[in-house]
């Protein structure tokens, strides 16, 4: 998650085919938490479902990988990639993702996940060279998770323990994307692209694996929105979500590139309202709000130049 990008001089330019990129990447990582949620609602159990997304998209991504003729990293760097961002980026992240969203609104999940930003900053501040704050960035941090706050307030009246439960494990998944981000910053080996995304996808499905075992049947409802959300995940927000991030990211830059982190939850949360009829709270509005303050407290900080030897950021937000 890119937390404080340097600002220098002749910064790419903002176009509108980037815009239109940012908006269809906004909507595609909006749209995943509705499209879970749909499933989850459908009757898919949460851990086989995540597994067969996560197959599905590694098995694509590779075959993308050898059509396009991407020349392949070495075993240490691939190694690595599964290791650093298939545990927790992806794997241990969509282990929270899915069984919260089993309680959870896809709207208010979207929501929560964009607080990534908030807890980088709160893990990065210690573990990266060149991403320390202060008084600012400190109060971006106190003013989003106000927001957060706002957001649980509902699940914690009588009777909603288990909606409370499901929100609780997506701001978790947040905090563990946040950290597994910090770590592979500091120790990854270069830029991501579709042998790595390969990689991390197979890794995240055998992380997954024990828990499908463990809790479910393995038997996947074979109707006609099941199997079409499945593969929206797979193809549509894993992959093809994760090719537009990065022609954004190499044509405008990770700091503009970061922006689909305002643009995803508000896809989420009108997604939600139209296709699930999920209402949309004071609250929810108020908290999203506050946590959208906080980042650009956050970001505002950041503009002083960071050092030449800051690690590359990583990409903003997995769904």
């Amino acid at each position: 998650m890119p937390l404080r990008p340097a600002l220098v001089a002749g910064a790419p330019r903002f176009a509108r085919a980037d815009g239109l990129t940012l908006v269809a990447l906004g909507g595609l990582w909006g749209s995943a938490f509705v499209a879970i949620r749909a499933g989850l609602l459908a009757g898919a159990p949460p851990f086989l479902y995540a597994d067969l997304r996560f197959v599905l998209a590694a098995l694509a991504s590779l075959a993308l990988a050898v059509g396009l003729r991407v020349p392949r990293p070495s075993r240490q760097l691939l190694l690595r990639a599964a290791l650093l961002g298939g545990l927790s980026l992806v794997g241990g992240y969509s282990i929270l993702v899915y069984w919260g969203e089993t309680t959870t609104g896809g709207g208010l999940s979207a929501i929560l996940v964009a607080t990534v930003p908030l807890w980088s900053g709160v893990v990065g501040h210690r573990a990266l060279p060149g991403e320390r704050f202060g008084g600012l960035g400190w109060l971006g941090i106190l003013v989003g998770f106000v927001g957060v706050v706002l957001l649980l307030l509902p699940g914690l009246s009588p009777g909603a323990f288990g909606a409370t439960l499901g929100a609780v494990a997506i701001v978790g998944a947040a905090l563990l994307f946040s950290g597994g981000s910090v770590l592979l910053r500091r120790l990854g080996g270069g830029p991501e692209g579709l042998w790595s995304l390969s990689a991390q996808f197979a890794a995240a499905a055998l992380v997954i694996l024990p828990f499908t075992l463990a809790s479910e049947p393995l038997a996947l409802p074979v109707t006609p929105l099941v199997l079409g959300t499945l593969l929206y995940l797979a193809l549509g927000s894993s992959v093809l979500g994760f090719l537009l991030y990065f022609r954004l990211h190499h044509r405008v830059g990770p700091a503009r590139a970061s922006f689909v982190t305002y643009v995803s939850p508000v896809a989420g949360l009108l997604l939600g309202a139209l296709l699930l009829g999920e209402p949309v709270s004071v609250l929810e509005i108020g908290g999203f709000a506050l946590i959208v303050l906080g980042i650009l407290l956050l970001r505002r900080e950041g503009r002083r130049p960071v050092a030449p030897s800051s690690p590359s950021p990583t990409p903003s937000r997995p769904s």
